[in-house]
């Protein structure tokens, strides 16, 4: 067996190290299956995606046997105590994050799920796109301009198939609360440049 596949083994598959990678490629698949419709398939793989972030934050802050600092001088003997202090305060900011996460993203978005599965229809804005602020293959945010003025709060659409233009009339399938973008169409000519 090469160093690379003993690496991947069932043993460390099973201390959950790859986990959120494993639960995430199915998750992917299922956006892209033609029997599913594409709002539900990016609700799973968002949804997917923000419960990775979540346990790789706060399972990795609140495992005491977690370590943060495996090289460098902190790593040599004799800094046993420095090591402990910058693990206790990077254990913190990590901990920190993860309830900065569950409040800002977390609760909006199981928020909207329950109101999607109450009324089993997605929400459906309208409007041009004007400002786009893009992150190659992971997320897409895109400011709408309705009625010549543009929302301040950018709607972000994860994993997007196809950038955005600025000008592109869209009518977008999103959670209103968390601001996800779940499905987007173009409908009728673009404005602007192109």
């Amino acid at each position: 067996m090469t160093c690379s596949a003993m690496h991947l083994s069932a043993r460390t598959l099973a201390r959950g190290r790859y986990l959120p990678l494993v639960l995430f490629i199915p998750a992917y698949g299922v956006m892209y299956m033609p029997s599913v419709s594409e709002w539900a398939g990016r609700l799973v793989l968002v949804a997917c995606l923000f419960a990775g972030i979540l346990a790789l934050s706060l399972g990795t802050s609140l495992n005491p046997r977690a370590r943060y600092i495996r090289g460098g001088k902190l790593a040599q003997p004799g800094k046993e105590r420095q090591r402990k202090i910058a693990e206790r305060v990077i254990r913190i900011l990590v901990f920190s994050f993860g309830v900065f996460f569950v409040v800002q993203v977390i609760i909006p978005f199981v928020a909207d799920c329950a109101e999607l599965a109450r009324t089993r229809s997605p929400v459906m804005v309208g409007g041009v796109a004007a400002r786009i602020r893009l992150v190659p293959l992971i997320q897409e945010q895109v400011n709408l301009m309705r009625d010549g003025s543009v929302e301040l709060r950018a709607y972000t659409m994860f994993f997007p198939a196809r950038p955005f233009r600025s000008g592109q009339r869209l009518s977008l399938v999103v959670l209103p609360r968390s601001r996800v973008i779940l499905a987007a169409h173009e409908v009728g000519p673009s404005e602007g440049r192109e």
